[in-house]
């Protein structure tokens, strides 16, 4: 789970590895994380403040 500012392909990389960890230790504790999943057209609502979110999920399929 990554912010837009700073990350690279070496943090995406972390970022799987400690969630497959996180995961096969904690099971469902990171989709209490996702708190907004958005199409593709509505990539701006991640952005805004407020509102409580946690991290937004932006689907290109």
């Amino acid at each position: 789970i990554f912010g837009s500012v700073n990350s690279n392909k070496s943090h995406f990389e972390m970022g799987i590895k400690d969630m497959l960890e996180i995961k096969s230790k904690y099971e469902k504790i990171l989709d209490r994380l996702i708190t907004k999943k958005l199409k593709l057209a509505d990539f701006e609502q991640a952005f805004k403040v407020g509102g409580g979110d946690i991290k937004s999920i932006i689907s290109f399929g």
